[in-house]
């Protein structure tokens, strides 16, 4: 087809103009009926789109158009499409295109046409009706669609994970995702490109689902046709939430009481529980978010049994990066597996750019935003809640053992252990009389989740808490953390659990606060950073 396609464009250099749109039925093949019906095509091409159409069959008095093209065309006008619906030995039915016309009907796109319009009636020999539905595509032949939007619905944005992979085949548009709550509607809203002479009025775009149609007015202006309305095609959420890979629609225009088909069009659907926020803590809600939220909630209808499934992978300590691209490995998401560990939102968690070798592993903020940002995307409100100390600067998370005779009984700071650290000072920023002012980090943290300590410690860190991974005994000293609360209930995503309120959090997950002292020895004068700590008092609120 496309060496027959370049030969008629290439010879047909030098055709001559003003030729009547005509059939020609050389051998009786076509009927009076069948010739009427495709003349009246024919005529439609012309006035729709100003192109000359001459349709061809193979006849004993002339076997030898598709061996003489060049010849045959050599007296026609520019702008002419030659349709030959009839086998010729060797060949398959066919477009010739005059080469004014190639940016408007490529070969591959003429391909399809015979394919899809000519191809299935040729094999069965109605050569009538295969030539009739050939000649009837190029009406719409240089009409494109351009793109399809949701207007009220929310656009999501791609994630930092750059493996994703949407299901796109040739003829799927690249549209982006869309997220809308359910019992609601969609409104897809085309722009179709449309190249020649306006199109008829009234026009009307038609839209095809699941065997059901829909239609409504469409306006031509500047090449491009739309909806009269852009909201003027709705279709059903439905009545849980869910995700769809490719949600097809067939498009086509129609007028003068006739249709013609165009393309069909595949896009990712979320629907979500409740309508999603637009922003989160750190930017646009993106794909990952959407997807976990629509997948593991996948037919729920109410905000309870919708958190749980939520919450459900954070609770078992093993959330795998697959969970938000289905196209990711099965590596889960840890906490604090790395004494350097950076990420503080999702996306730094996310992207392995960022730091390669500390993917996936993330501080509390990573996974409290990461919790917090699915739960927005599902629709269901909620906020970070920040813990630190009431006093002191540093908390300690279950569990430690705290000796019996602690160095300082009856001080404020009992128990007290000396970390043989890397202190790093860090710029706080600059005061009114232009002096830096600067705070240290006192790094107790050895590889394995170990601590240095210069002498025998007051308060020892013991295998406690699990965190995400599952990491057994993650690093357990912080000046703050963050949890997610929704409503009245604190999740802390970083371990799994889930509190009533901060006095429970406390309770069960505190269990000392510190303070750091820097203390020069009067002898030798070294300085030694001392930690104090005071055990977490059950009832006596330890942190705000």
């Amino acid at each position: 087809m496309k060496q027959r396609l370049n030969y008629c464009i290439l010879l047909s250099l030098l055709l001559p103009h003003l030729l009547a749109a005509t059939v020609e039925d050389y051998a009786g093949i076509f009927s009076l009926g069948e010739q009427e019906r495709i003349s009246n095509r024919v005529s439609a091409v012309w006035q729709a789109r100003q192109w000359q159409v001459l349709v061809v069959t193979q006849s004993s008095a002339q076997p030898q158009i598709t061996q003489n093209l060049a010849a045959y065309l050599a007296s026609r006008s520019a702008q002419v499409v030659l349709v030959l619906p009839v086998f010729y030995a060797g060949h398959e039915p066919g477009y010739y295109v005059s080469p004014d016309l190639v940016s408007v009907l490529p070969s591959t796109a003429l391909q399809q046409l015979v394919q899809q319009h000519i191809l299935p009636d040729y094999a069965r020999s109605r050569f009538g009706e295969a030539a009739r539905k050939g000649v009837a595509a190029l009406l719409t032949a240089g009409a494109r669609l351009q793109q399809v939007t949701f207007p009220g619905s929310i656009p999501i944005a791609e994630e930092p994970l750059p493996q994703w992979e949407h299901e796109r085949q040739a003829q799927h548009l690249p549209q982006g995702a869309v997220a809308s709550p359910l019992g609601g509607w969609l409104h897809p809203a085309p722009v179709i490109r449309w190249t020649g002479p306006p199109p008829a009025s009234p026009l009307t775009i038609v839209m095809r689902h699941l065997g059901n149609q829909y239609q409504a007015p469409a306006i031509y202006a500047n090449g491009e046709i739309r909806l009269a309305v852009d909201t003027a095609l709705r279709l059903p959420t439905g009545n849980s939430v869910r995700y769809q890979a490719a949600l097809p629609l067939t498009w086509a225009l129609a007028w003068g009481g006739q249709e013609y088909p165009l393309d069909t069009s595949r896009h990712e659907v979320f629907v979500t529980l409740q309508q999603p926020a637009g922003n989160t803590l750190d930017g646009n809600l993106r794909k990952e978010h959407f997807y976990y939220a629509c997948t593991q909630a996948q037919g729920s209808r109410t905000v309870a049994s919708t958190l749980d499934r939520l919450w459900q992978p954070f609770a078992e300590l093993y959330v795998p990066i697959r969970l938000f691209n289905p196209q990711r490995e099965s590596a889960p998401l840890t906490y604090y597996k790395n004494p350097d560990v950076i990420a503080q939102t999702d996306e730094f968690l996310f992207d392995t750019a960022i730091a390669p070798q500390l993917y996936l592993d993330g501080q509390c903020g990573a996974f409290a935003t990461t919790f917090i940002n699915i739960l927005w995307a599902a629709g269901i409100d909620s906020d970070r809640k920040s813990i630190s100390p009431i006093e002191g600067r540093l908390m300690l998370i279950q569990q430690w053992a705290f000796t019996d005779t602690p160095s300082f009984p009856g001080a404020i700071y009992p128990y007290v252990n000396i970390p043989d650290a890397r202190v790093t000072y860090v710029p706080l920023g600059t005061t009114l009389e232009g002096v830096v002012k600067m705070d240290t980090v006192v790094d107790m943290r050895l590889p394995g989740h170990r601590y240095a300590w210069l002498e025998t410690p007051d308060v020892a860190d013991m295998p406690g808490l699990p965190g995400q991974g599952p990491v057994l005994n993650p690093y357990s000293d912080f000046s703050e953390h963050q949890l997610v609360a929704v409503g009245a209930k604190l999740f802390d995503p970083s371990y799994g659990r889930v509190f009533p309120d901060l006095p429970a959090w406390e309770d069960n997950s505190l269990a000392g606060v510190g303070v750091f002292n820097r203390i020069q020895d009067p002898i030798t004068g070294q300085e030694y950073y001392y930690l104090f700590v005071q055990k977490s008092k059950n009832g006596i609120p330890d942190t705000k």
